[in-house]
């Protein structure tokens, strides 16, 4: 049921999910840094699992760069538009499956274990997964030793709300919750943590009205790539990042 309602949600939005994103500056430029540190991360011919894909704005420019790249999503509506983008772009290596992020170790019977070589899920989705230690328990089984996940989470602690007062909240009929660094990481204690990173700094939520203003967004842009990585500012995006290693 829970699931239901979650693709529910996004369902109705697939259609526009792109518009909304890239004509809304600071989700612009947020989505663009997030790009940029995901290609830095995996090289041709690595092996991919997208968490909670999408409509590939993540697995697209992946693929493009030669990663043979695996993506999950609930939403069939969201998978309807990657899968219209992959014949568009004539790609053969994204494959896409209707799938929780919980139900991750459903992909052994496909690929067997220790099978990817790297693993990452980008605003939201693990927020949203009720059933996280099941997630963990799959992912472990399918990466490689030594292969990587990237997560990028909605963070309770942020300079725009400083520390979130309802951590649980409700979105469009389903609950979602923020984590702090230390309460992610201490889930996925078994993985060795390489690096935090933020996004969404200083670089405004979308709905605040100043990230509708691209001259002053695209300044905070250039900042906020220069302290994306470095503490304090690393703890303090709206959205936190762990690039974290299976050992």
């Amino acid at each position: 049921m829970f699931y239901e309602k979650v693709a529910k949600a996004f369902d109705a939005e697939a259609s526009i999910y792109d518009k909304l994103i890239l004509r809304n500056p600071s989700m612009k430029y947020a989505y663009l840094i997030a790009q940029e540190y995901l290609l830095k991360s995996f090289s041709k011919g690595d092996k991919v699992l997208d968490i909670g894909c999408g409509t590939g704005l993540q697995a697209i420019p992946l693929a493009l760069q030669g990663c043979e790249v695996v993506a999950i999503d609930v939403s069939t509506e969201m998978l309807n538009i990657l899968q219209k983008k992959i014949k568009k772009l004539l790609l053969t290596n994204i494959k896409i499956y209707n799938l929780p992020a919980s139900k991750l170790e459903k992909l052994l019977d496909i690929y067997g274990k220790d099978y990817f070589d790297g693993a990452y899920s980008f605003f939201g989705p693990l927020n949203a997964e009720p059933f996280i230690i099941s997630f963990k328990e799959g992912l472990l089984k399918l990466l490689k030793k030594n292969g990587l996940f990237i997560s990028l989470i909605m963070n309770k602690i942020n300079i725009y709300n400083i520390r979130s007062k309802k951590p649980i909240r409700k979105y469009k009929g389903f609950i979602y919750r923020k984590y702090d660094y230390k309460e992610f990481l201490n889930i996925f204690k078994e993985l060795k943590l390489e690096e935090i990173f933020s996004v969404n700094i200083f670089l405004p939520p979308s709905n605040f009205k100043i990230s509708k203003n691209e001259f002053i967004v695209k300044g905070l842009y250039f900042i906020e790539k220069k302290f994306y990585n470095i503490k304090p500012f690393s703890l303090l995006g709206f959205h936190i990042g762990f690039k974290m290693r299976k050992i």
